[in-house]
């Protein structure tokens, strides 16, 4: 069992990778509060598609002008893992970091690593960020981010066991939380689920 301490959720306008990670760390600074050991948190960044707007980009330049004249500046920024390299850069996180592509799969892939490294004792606090950015002026970059440890807190959380298949589409990440969040906020315990993999997310008022 890991234990929520704080999360957090929001959006912003659609702009490219290197415009919105600056403002996504401002955002996301309230939940990196209080400090803790760098060398003993863990950063775990899921989304869908992180890197996509910069490729898009600089092959779309490559093509045009050539390679050897496409703008050097947009090819860090094409990797996937390019956000968290950032925000561990940012926020001083030198534990684990590690980057999920896909969507709610992604989020409970990053549970059971983040819990894992809790309880074997590798960290003492980790950070979930989901980040789903938006690919035009008419979307919204959204995102959620977990704040975790084995601190007893009002929100507990676990992985149970799930037999049921998913059905219809995929959920992205960032949309999942916001689920969770909403159920926490009424006081509602919920579970996040995907194919076989489950967790309980539990706040100690709701009822068993």
């Amino acid at each position: 069992m890991i234990y929520l301490e704080r999360y957090l959720r929001g959006g912003l306008a659609q702009a490219p990778d290197k415009v919105t990670l600056p403002k996504l760390g401002t955002r996301l600074a309230v939940i990196f509060q209080p400090p803790v050991d760098p060398d003993r948190s863990g950063l775990y960044v899921v989304s869908a598609n992180a890197g996509f707007q910069s490729s898009l980009l600089f092959w779309t330049e490559a093509q045009r002008s050539g390679i050897a004249f496409a703008n050097p500046e947009l090819f860090p920024w094409t990797l996937a893992n390019a956000p968290g390299g950032w925000l561990a850069r940012h926020f001083g996180v030198t534990g684990p970091n590690a980057t999920y592509t896909g969507q709610i799969e992604g989020l409970l892939a990053a549970l059971e690593e983040s819990g894992e490294h809790l309880t074997e004792g590798r960290i003492d606090t980790a950070w979930i960020v989901a980040v789903d950015f938006a690919q035009t002026p008419a979307q919204r970059t959204q995102f959620g981010a977990l704040r975790l440890s084995l601190r007893p807190s009002q929100v507990w959380m676990k992985p149970i066991l799930k037999t049921a298949k998913r059905r219809g589409r995929s959920q992205r990440a960032s949309t999942a939380l916001f689920k969770v969040f909403e159920a926490l906020q009424q006081g509602q315990s919920t579970v996040l689920a995907d194919q076989g993999t489950a967790w309980m997310v539990h706040p100690q008022t709701a009822t068993p």
